[in-house]
């Protein structure tokens, strides 16, 4: 089939050199020589044999994407995460209602329903070590949902302010998450 291809692109390739030289060119020509071209040269036919083993990691893997993000943290990791925006918003002396709204936004798609403002305030005071080792442990879609929900958290008053920002690069840095990613985040939007 590629010979076919091949051939068809050299054909229409000297066609168009005719054409050219004809002073008599036709677009339609290229259009189908690049095509011939495309399956002559650079698409391939074969086909790729796929075990078992390799089809049912490919459903778990679909499978694993598919669940929502209150089935892909434990509730430590749900905690953690809580009290990481806690940290962020209360980064300027004061919780803004937008704020807190969010952090509940973020509660109710988790699906944490252990959550108790006095216990996360008392809980960050006493285990910030742990909080910040459970962040560390976080796999790349963890990760990268912190990352947008402390993007959420810290514009959900509509203003970004500098020590919010500087709360979450510190408990990035030190979970040893990635920094770059997480400015290219917040300048994002």
């Amino acid at each position: 089939m590629q010979t076919f291809f091949r051939v068809a692109a050299i054909f229409f390739g000297l066609g168009i050199i005719g054409s050219l030289m004809d002073g008599d060119f036709h677009p339609l020509i290229l259009v189908v020589a690049v095509i011939c071209a495309y399956f002559g040269w650079m698409h391939e036919f074969t086909k790729k044999e796929v075990n078992e083993e390799q089809r049912n990691q490919g459903i778990s893997k679909a499978n694993e994407a598919l669940k929502p993000p209150s089935e892909r943290f434990s509730q430590a990791q749900k905690h953690a995460l809580v009290c990481s925006l806690y940290v962020i918003a209360a980064g300027d002396d004061e919780v803004h209602p937008n704020e807190l709204e969010y952090i509940s936004k973020v509660v109710n798609v988790l699906e944490y329903w252990d959550f108790d403002e006095a216990k996360i305030v008392s809980n960050i005071l006493e285990n910030r070590e742990m909080i910040i080792e459970i962040i560390s442990g976080f796999n790349d879609y963890q990760r990268n949902y912190l990352m947008y929900c402390m993007d959420g958290v810290i514009k959900a008053d509509g203003v970004i302010k500098e020590i919010e920002l500087q709360y979450a690069d510190s408990i990035i840095i030190q979970a040893g998450l990635n920094i770059e990613q997480f400015q290219k985040i917040v300048l994002k939007r």
